[in-house]
């Protein structure tokens, strides 16, 4: 996880002082720590733009209850922050029509790192999944996953998830891990609840505790673990 925040600070280093506009599934540039800059991706198909936008736009649904508990999500438990956060991100994806077999937010990751989908060398595209490890008490592993919505040309990124209860919209700068703001404004939430027995060193903001991204083109039909309906 350390090296993952260190890998995108480096990164912010390499785009010089000036911010050089970036989108959506852009490469990033190569650094020492990263290595060779990413191939290009992939040319989306139609059938792969539309699962996106349809995500997107399940996502951006419930994002209306922000504050407020979503239609088909169980009741709330800290102790199953994980489970609720991976059970809402599935609520959006069968509202979007797609599926998947996983079980847990730890499948999930599998899933992705099974099918060479889990990538943290460049910007994700809209629908992509974001995964974060340590926002909770779990010592290992990812502990929240929430729906990439919108991505700025500074590389701040607008998630929506379910996180201590709610739907909440979040803001994510994988170049900034661990800046809370950028020219006045948020880049960073806070994910992590500060306790008073957290030791010294810990990390609070959605930059600092970014696990990876999901590439939800392994949801198309064809997949074994998922399916388009």
């Amino acid at each position: 996880m350390r090296c993952a925040v260190w890998s995108f600070a480096a990164l912010a280093l390499t785009l010089g002082c000036g911010v050089r506009p970036l989108s959506p599934g852009a490469g990033l540039p190569a650094s020492p720590l990263l290595g060779p800059a990413p191939p290009p991706v992939r040319e989306p198909s139609s059938v792969d733009e539309l699962l996106r936008s349809r995500i997107v736009r399940a996502a951006r649904r419930h994002a209306e209850d922000v504050g407020r508990r979503a239609d088909g999500m169980p009741l709330t438990s800290p102790a199953h922050a994980a489970g609720e956060a991976f059970a809402f991100v599935r609520l959006v994806l069968a509202d979007a029509g797609a599926g998947t077999s996983a079980s847990d937010l730890i499948a999930l990751r599998g899933t992705f790192l099974r099918r060479g989908a889990l990538y943290r060398n460049r910007l994700p595209r809209l629908g992509d999944l974001v995964l974060f490890a340590g926002t909770g008490t779990r010592p290992r592993g990812p502990s929240h996953v929430a729906v990439v919505v919108g991505v700025a040309p500074d590389g701040t990124l607008e998630v929506i998830g379910w996180r201590r209860g709610v739907v909440r919209r979040d803001r994510v700068n994988p170049i900034h891990p661990s800046s809370r703001r950028l020219d006045g404004r948020i880049v960073n939430s806070f994910v992590r609840v500060i306790r008073r027995d957290d030791p010294p060193g810990t990390r609070y903001l959605a930059g600092e505790l970014l696990d990876g991204f999901g590439d939800v083109s392994v949801l198309l039909p064809g997949d074994g673990d998922v399916a388009v309906r």
